[in-house]
């Protein structure tokens, strides 16, 4: 159930198998080629935010302790987040999946172990290109070289520096997990969409999961469940399915990150619409940390002239975990959803010298064609006159960057904070498999879209009984 970026996997996958009979639950629209908009289908990815049935505001949730909620935008409909997502593909450091192995007891989780899919299908991502830069972009790599930054390193690696970005698109537009694996599995498969379904709960008798009920009280039976809705539903449908798993909603993180908006001084060369918006990446290193910051630069130009601009900056190894429960006044509605960013002291600093370094970015000539907004002019005038970025400025302007993750982690069975194991089972349980970004020990330091896509496809082929030393390859697109 759910078909967003790993669900689309799970279901493409398990259809290759002629006994399989799969049906995807999706609370959102079906989206099949010719329904999908041009918005949608655009390589600039801030034109996705146009299309209001692909955007979810219905979670709300705090970033900061003590933080009114607010939305937390999520994808909803057949693609989920990765048909609105930057696209942006980065496979993470080496020691992240290291530390998974070591200190989470996920062994076959270690960066060799899972190096090879990760090279393998990097040969289905593009290469931004420098014809598609925007002056964001210009500025950015001119900015970096000013400053002694290493310019043209490969993104997904695990060097500091600037690079090229890798995107989950093809020169004519996005390529989602819907547009790359589903939409050619469908049209040769059984596959059924049941869309605008929502799921109540799992149903388990016996100690095996028997199907699901959805909200409008139809009963679904299966063989087998796979849960894919993302690390803030996953968990609210394992907690309103009665699983008592202590680690069920916890150790939930994303990318703490501040935003500094931009707007362009002068006329910009007029670029085509659809062009994307985001193609250079920046890692860094903070005082606390190696490869724990990365800048984002992205830019859109609208039909009538104006333009959005903007540079994010994230701390990308995080140790502060927030929480996903449910509603009891209403345990069918959005879950509730503390994020708890920035209670780790360790990502407080990481984040300040992120801050610290795009301060030092914008103060650079590169930049005279672009005006940082005025919180952004008034930190980097303290920082000239050697003051420092207070906390408060920090906690201010912290958003989320869109990663949720690790509320129904891996683990070993004596693990009291894991929900499944290193297959994606729930653990104590028959015929439930969990297969999202929620099932991840730790955040990897990188955009969680590539490396959950990942995850889905070892997942799936281990569920299946396939040997994970074969990195399945993707269909060939017809255009």
């Amino acid at each position: 159930m759910g078909a967003g970026a790993a669900g689309c996997v799970v279901a493409a996958r398990l259809s290759e198998y002629p006994n399989n009979d799969v049906l995807l639950i999706e609370a959102g629209p079906d989206r099949v080629p010719e329904t999908r908009t041009a918005a949608l289908t655009s390589l600039n990815w801030i034109d996705a935010f146009d299309d209001p049935e692909a955007v979810d505001t219905n979670i709300m949730a705090s970033r900061v302790p003590g933080e009114p909620v607010r939305p937390y935008v999520r994808g909803i409909g057949v693609g989920g987040s990765g048909a609105i997502n930057g696209m942006v593909c980065l496979a993470g450091l080496s020691r992240d999946y290291d530390r998974w192995a070591s200190d989470f007891e996920c062994r076959e989780w270690s960066w060799r172990n899972v190096e090879p899919w990760f090279a393998r299908m990097k040969s289905e991502l593009m290469e931004a290109s420098r014809r598609h830069f925007t002056v964001i972009d210009n500025a950015m790599w001119s900015a970096a070289e000013g400053l002694g930054i290493p310019a043209g390193i490969d993104t997904y690696g695990n060097d500091d520096g600037i690079g090229l970005a890798y995107l989950s698109a093809s020169p004519t537009g996005r390529r989602s997990t819907a547009q790359g694996l589903l939409d050619r599995a469908r049209t040769s498969t059984g596959i059924t969409v049941l869309e605008g379904a929502r799921v109540s709960h799992v149903i388990v008798t016996g100690g095996r999961a028997r199907g699901v009920h959805l909200a409008d009280g139809r009963r679904m039976d299966a063989d087998h469940v796979v849960v894919c809705a993302g690390a803030l539903e996953s968990p609210a449908i394992l907690l309103r399915s009665g699983l008592t798993h202590p680690g069920i909603g916890r150790n939930l993180r994303d990318h703490p990150s501040v935003r500094f908006d931009l707007s362009v001084r002068s006329e910009s060369p007029r670029r085509r619409a659809g062009e994307p918006s985001t193609n250079v990446v920046m890692r860094s290193s903070s005082s606390v940390g190696t490869g724990d910051l990365q800048l984002l630069p992205m830019f859109r130009q609208g039909s009538h002239g104006a333009t959005m601009a903007g540079l994010l900056v994230a701390a990308m190894t995080v140790e502060s975990a927030g929480e996903v429960t449910i509603d009891p006044a209403n345990p069918l509605g959005p879950p509730r959803v503390e994020m708890n960013m920035l209670s780790a002291p360790r990502d407080v600093t990481a984040l300040r010298d992120g801050v610290r370094l795009a301060s030092r970015a914008l103060a650079c000539p590169a930049f005279s064609e672009l005006a940082p907004d005025e919180g952004a002019l008034d930190v980097m005038r303290e920082l000239q006159r050697g003051g420092s970025v207070s906390d408060d400025w920090i906690r201010d302007r912290t958003g989320d960057y869109f990663h949720a993750s690790g509320t129904c982690r891996m683990g070993a069975e004596s693990d009291s904070e894991a929900v499944v194991d290193t297959h994606g089972s729930v653990l104590g349980l028959q015929g439930l498999h969990v297969i999202d970004t929620s099932v991840f020990p730790q955040i990897p330091s990188a955009n969680t879209y590539w490396p959950v896509v990942v995850v889905a496809e070892r997942l799936t082929a281990g569920l299946m009984g396939r040997s994970l030393g074969e990195v399945p390859v993707w269909p060939v697109d017809d255009a």
